[in-house]
């Protein structure tokens, strides 16, 4: 298949929007247009959807990296297969229909933003752990989130501005988990900022993302300020590795995730007991290999060699750790109140992702991909690569 990718054409737009605009069409016509058991009608819709999907992101992968812009062929690509599974997810895991839509939200407009509206915010279906909402006007709304994204915008652009590290530092084998004890005091200074700089960089980047689309969103009228609640929950709640996924990181995946383990457990392990340990266990693993798996593909899609590629065994170790905190967390509670419990916590929590982060994030730092390629636009990228270097 070819594409014109000479810098003054823009045809690959119409294929790509052309697939976006079909994908919306036939996600609202099985949503609108079928009842929630009408299984095998909203299974093929989905398999299409599918080809729909795996054709864009051909479409936007091939122009990112034509383009040299290898960051953005896997933010892109990654997102296409979230909405195919928030597609699947309501179709399927939550059996939306239009009966069970509000009056006056039956709308194809209404409809196609459910699609996007992660969270679920203001639906039946909503996550219970978002945040509350803030009561604000459509102005101020738009003017708040405006100012707040471009302080993380230039956040951003300060971040891409400083150097990469020394190769040195981030070989294969300083991402070890068990050979520990090879590190020496300077790995173990680089780990610990390392891991600190990613978490910080990757929360501020989908904290632009979402602002951006929340602000195009009520500037539209698809939805009301109320609708477009904080984000990120307090990162001093998360004093457990559980609470950091469930209560403080963004619950965007939370739906969709939990969904689609149900959907497995429930009809292909039908034997396990709905609410027994083995089953919970069974949907968190399901749940947290699903999200390494959008992971690694967008790792692929950045260059990152599969024999490279940590993320699923990172998010598997995720989903471990979360049941060994489950079985010592009633001896804790028993000994040392909540005071202490947070204190500890925090450490706890720093030190296990700075122990896991690596497997995953220095094979992305190691293929080399500039990140200031990420910015359309650099706003004070020159004057901060400046100042950097001259100190």
């Amino acid at each position: 298949m070819a594409l014109d990718m000479s810098s003054g054409s823009l045809s690959w737009l119409v294929p790509f929007f052309f697939g976006q605009a079909v994908f919306l069409w036939l996600f609202v016509l099985l949503l609108l247009g079928t009842t929630a058991q009408a299984t095998t009608k909203r299974v093929l819709g989905l398999v299409v959807l599918g080809a729909v999907t795996y054709f864009q992101e051909y479409l936007i992968v091939q122009i990112c990296l034509a383009r040299n812009r290898p960051l953005w062929a896997g933010t892109a690509g990654s997102l296409l297969w979230v909405q195919l599974l928030s597609a699947s997810d309501l179709l399927l895991a939550l059996r939306v229909d239009s009966s069970q839509l509000p009056p006056g939200q039956t709308s194809s407009t209404h409809a196609a933003g459910l699609l996007w509206s992660m969270r679920r915010i203001g639906t039946r279906w909503q996550v219970k752990t978002a945040a509350a909402a803030s009561q604000q006007s459509r102005a101020g709304f738009v003017f708040s989130r405006a100012a707040t994204t471009l302080g993380v915008y230039l956040f951003v652009d300060f971040l891409v501005s400083m150097p990469p590290p020394d190769p040195s530092l981030i070989q294969i084998s300083k991402a070890t988990l068990f050979s520990l004890h090879e590190l020496h005091t300077e790995d173990v200074i680089f780990r610990v900022s390392m891991t600190i700089a990613y978490w910080v960089s990757t929360g501020v980047l989908v904290l632009f993302m979402n602002n951006l689309g929340a602000i195009v969103v009520v500037l539209l009228n698809i939805s009301q300020p109320e609708d477009c609640i904080p984000l990120f929950g307090s990162f001093l709640d998360a004093f457990t590795v559980r609470r950091f996924w469930g209560v403080t990181w963004h619950q965007m995946f939370r739906s969709f995730l939990t969904g689609h383990a149900d959907l497995v457990v429930d009809n292909f392990l039908p034997f396990l007991p709905r609410h027994s340990l083995i089953s919970r266990y069974t949907r968190l693993a399901i749940a947290f290999f699903i999200s390494g798996a959008i992971h690694y593909r967008a790792d692929q899609l950045m260059g990152v060699p599969n024999n490279e590629n940590g993320a699923i065994i990172f998010f598997m170790l995720h989903a471990l750790v979360i049941m060994a905190e489950d079985t010592i967390a009633p001896v804790v509670s028993a000994v040392l109140p909540l005071s202490i419990r947070r204190i500890l916590g925090l450490f706890w929590v720093l030190i296990f992702f700075v122990w896991s982060t690596p497997i995953w994030s220095y094979a992305n730092t190691r293929v080399g991909n500039d990140a200031a390629s990420l910015l359309p636009v650099r706003l004070i990228g020159p004057w901060a690569a400046q100042y950097l270097n001259a100190t």
